[in-house]
């Protein structure tokens, strides 16, 4: 599912760790994230593997 997210000028940081953003620039992009399996894996597999990974 694609996501519309708007573009920001500058990164709030706190302590030297980035917290946010401010100052929108009126831009957005579009966001649309997919996961695939590579060709010929199970499903099981491959979700097993990223809970074995965390």
């Amino acid at each position: 599912m694609a996501k519309w997210l708007q573009i920001d000028q500058e990164l709030e940081t706190r302590n030297g760790q980035t917290v946010g953003t401010s100052k929108p620039t009126g831009h957005n992009v579009l966001v649309d994230v997919r996961f695939e399996l590579p060709y010929g894996e199970s499903v099981l597999l491959c979700i097993s593997f990223l809970f074995i990974s965390c």
